[in-house]
C-alpha cells in the first residue's frame, strides 16, 4: 500500500479584538460594526392629487337624515367604511334589506 498524502486544511484566523464570543450586543454597538452605513433619508411629501378633500356643504348630513328619516341602515356605515362621504356626497348609499339586522354573519 501506498502511504497516505499529507493534506493541508486551511483555518481563517479570527481578530481577537472583536466582540467576544456569547456577548449579545444591541443598539449602537451592533450598528458600529457594520460595514454598510445608513443615513437618514428625507421624509417625503405626498402629492397633491393623493390627498382627499372633504366636500364642502351638508350633502353628507342631508342624505344621513333622508335615511334616518327612512329608517334605513347602510352597509358603509355598520362597516365604518373611512370612504363614506365619497358616495354620501354624490347621493349614493347602499343600505342593508333586513334594516338592522346584517346577514354577513361576520360575528
Amino acid at each position: 500500500m501506498s502511504e497516505p498524502s499529507t493534506r493541508h486544511i486551511p483555518l481563517a484566523v479570527v481578530d481577537a479584538t472583536g466582540p467576544a464570543v456569547g456577548i449579545k450586543q444591541l443598539g449602537e454597538d451592533k450598528i458600529a460594526r457594520s460595514p454598510v452605513h445608513f443615513s437618514d433619508a428625507p421624509a417625503l411629501r405626498k402629492p397633491g392629487w393623493i390627498r382627499v378633500r372633504l366636500p364642502s356643504g351638508n350633502a353628507v348630513a342631508q342624505l344621513k337624515s333622508r335615511l334616518r328619516a327612512n329608517r334605513l341602515v347602510t352597509v358603509c356605515e355598520e362597516a365604518s367604511c373611512p370612504n363614506i362621504h365619497e358616495c354620501f356626497s354624490h347621493g349614493t348609499a347602499t343600505f342593508m334589506i333586513l334594516g338592522e339586522v346584517c346577514t354577513r354573519r361576520c360575528s
